[in-house]
């Protein structure tokens, strides 16, 4: 009975290993054709199915992410649906996959990608997105940070020495000389021993900066730069760390060039311990302690710490999903929602005791640039940290989506209170005659948005063009976004028609700028077919397609030698089918920025449109190898 069992058993996986495939459908394809993938692999029905073979066959095409099959047993063999995901920029590895790839339809991704509002969902393939309003995070380390607090307090003699010699290791070693003879005799000069600890660092002295750093706060613990320094010091070691583990997947930036000191995997205890030790120290202070140097200092600190504690969280998240340990995760997003939140109160007192130097633009400014990194890194993280608490209870994709929108909007409203207060510090930097007027319009922009004050959003855009000639496209995209979550969870046509309308007007007015025409041109094409996304390529009127066209040539028109305008009517003009003008603005935009990837990248799928594969395939590696 066994040797039967046994034969059957031989007899089954033979069966198994020689099925045929009957029928190999794709799904996901958008820009690329299915047939004509088929044709790449050399598909036949009837040919053996090998899973590893198959996906491994659609992978080094170059045009997926992923592949995941499916298959359904019937009398003839074998049905298999293989569920592609594309890349966002394919990159073809033989002709036959490179006749597969729709270069228009790319370009109509692209686009289309581009200009998705914030704060609005998007579902693809069974996934749901959520697009941020964007900011500028520091995640790299970089001594400049240190010039700019010093810059700020006043500068200072030993300071603008130690910079100036920070790259130079004989100088740097000779004024290390000096400084330890003057220390000797004025050990209580606070900036000599800060100096001498940052050259130290530069010169790969780590331990003895870091001793440096332990007897100036021993002996002056009120000399809040040296906290700022301490930070700096750990980052270092952090990235020392990450560096050897991740290799090339860390990228760090150190303008004076500083020597990382030896890799310690207790780097990141290092990095906890000292934000908390800095924090603890900022929050012991009075309010009449914070006096300029030390807002100014605290501002600094804080701002860093903020990518401090993303390094740390994403460090520890990293390693809990490598021993799947949900309940670590679970943990870890709760420590980031109370650690943000810690954060938000100390940005309010901070915030209050800098209306003492309401006149001083620069406290001001580093109250502004504290407020930015920290609100909308709270608004994203600290939202998502609250959200994923109560995100293992709800299984329907609906209902995860309608939770995912109410608990938005419950945290936008509990951010009020601190976006009022970032509203007023940039009102001061937008003063006239203010230098960070011109750079501080879109911040102010943003920030009215996420207020709800959309009609005073626009009256700031409208100056901010009038004055400096420049609107940007990717602010307008998240004032858009934020208004259309105010008024719902969907982008209407007839919220759409009213920027359009708006806009239109502005255009009268001013030339306008080039991702400002490329949105407007998008938007009223999307208009014309009625909020069809499909239809608006194809089935609109051509005065439409040609007026979204000549709106971006006079773009090109009014900045000739900006690259960027001459990509923006290379990429419209793709997207609507017109390989011609494509091919003549994508050669410009090379031409004027040569090192700019995503120009080859377009021309790669110019020479696609016009049946050059070989060159398509090789400008088409550009994301690739350059991303």
């Amino acid at each position: 009975m066994r040797r039967w069992l046994l034969v059957l058993l031989i007899v089954g996986q033979a069966a198994a290993q020689e099925a045929r495939i009957t029928e190999l459908q794709l799904e996901g394809c958008r820009v690329t054709e299915p047939q004509k993938v088929l044709a790449a692999i050399g598909f036949q029905p009837g040919m053996p199915y090998d899973a590893k073979r198959l996906q491994k066959a659609l992978m080094d095409l170059g045009l997926f992410e992923s592949v995941t099959l499916e298959t359904t047993q019937i009398p003839q063999g074998v049905r298999v649906t293989a569920k592609v995901q594309e890349k966002t920029h394919p990159a073809p590895k033989t002709e036959e996959a490179a006749r597969a790839l729709n270069p228009v339809a790319v370009a109509r991704q692209l686009l289309s990608f581009q200009q998705k509002p914030s704060l609005l969902l998007f579902e693809q393939d069974g996934r749901i997105s959520l697009n941020f309003p964007g900011f500028q995070l520091v995640t790299e380390v970089e001594d400049e940070m240190l010039k700019a607090l010093v810059a700020s307090i006043g500068g200072n003699t030993w300071m603008q020495k130690a910079f100036k010699v920070s790259d130079d290791k004989t100088a740097c070693e000779r004024l290390i000389a000096e400084l330890r003879r003057h220390l000797r005799k004025n050990p209580n000069d606070a900036w000599a021993q800060f100096a001498l600890a940052y050259l130290l660092m530069a010169q790969g002295h780590h331990d003895e900066a870091e001793q440096q750093i332990s007897t100036l706060l021993a002996r002056q613990p009120d000399f809040h730069p040296a906290y700022v320094l301490r930070l700096f010091s750990a980052f270092l070691r952090l990235v020392a760390f990450l560096k050897a583990r991740t290799g090339k997947q860390f990228e760090v930036s150190l303008q004076s060039d500083f020597p990382l000191p030896s890799p310690d995997p207790v780097s990141p205890g290092i990095v906890r311990w000292v934000i908390d030790e800095v924090v603890t120290h900022f929050r012991r202070l009075s309010d009449k302690a914070f006096d300029r140097d030390a807002i100014l200092a605290a501002t600094f600190f804080f701002s860093n710490a903020i990518a401090g504690e993303l390094f740390l969280f994403f460090s520890e998240t990293s390693e809990s999903q490598a021993d799947e340990e949900e309940s670590d995760i679970s943990a870890s997003w709760e420590r980031l929602a109370k650690r943000f939140a810690d954060y938000l109160a100390d940005y309010l007192r901070l915030s209050r005791t800098a209306e003492r130097f309401a006149k001083d633009l620069t406290v001001q400014k580093a109250m502004a640039d504290w407020g930015h990194s920290l609100l909308l890194s709270s608004l994203s993280f600290g939202f998502a940290a609250s959200f994923s608490a109560n995100l293992s209870a709800i299984d329907d994709p609906q209902q995860i989506s309608q939770a995912l929108m109410k608990a938005l909007r419950i945290h936008l409203r509990l951010m009020r209170p601190y976006f009022e207060r970032h509203k007023w510090h940039l009102e001061r930097l937008t003063v006239k005659n203010s230098p960070y007027r011109a750079d501080t319009f879109s911040d102010l922009v943003r920030c009215l948005s996420l207020l709800g004050d959309f009609s005073s959003a626009q009256k700031v855009m409208e100056t901010a063009l009038r004055e400096t000639g420049k609107l940007d496209g990717n602010t307008l995209k998240e004032v858009l976004g934020l208004n259309a979550f105010s008024e719902g969870d969907s982008l209407t046509p007839t919220l759409v028609a009213r920027y359009v309308a708006w806009l239109d007007g502005l255009e009268r007015q001013h030339p306008l700028p080039v991702s400002v025409a490329l949105w407007l041109s998008y938007w009223r094409l999307w208009l014309a077919a009625k909020g069809d996304a499909e239809a608006m390529w194809e089935k609109v009127p051509e005065a439409e397609r040609r007026e979204a066209l000549n709106r971006l040539r006079r773009s090109v028109q009014q900045f000739p030698s900006d690259a960027g305008s001459w990509w923006s009517l290379g990429i419209m003009a793709l997207a609507l089918n017109d390989v011609p003008t494509a091919s003549e603005a994508f050669t410009k935009a090379t031409e004027l920025d040569p090192k700019n990837v995503a120009y080859r990248y377009a021309l790669g799928l110019v020479a696609l449109a016009q049946g050059d594969f070989q060159r398509a395939i090789e400008l088409l590696k550009a994301m690739e190898t350059n991303p």
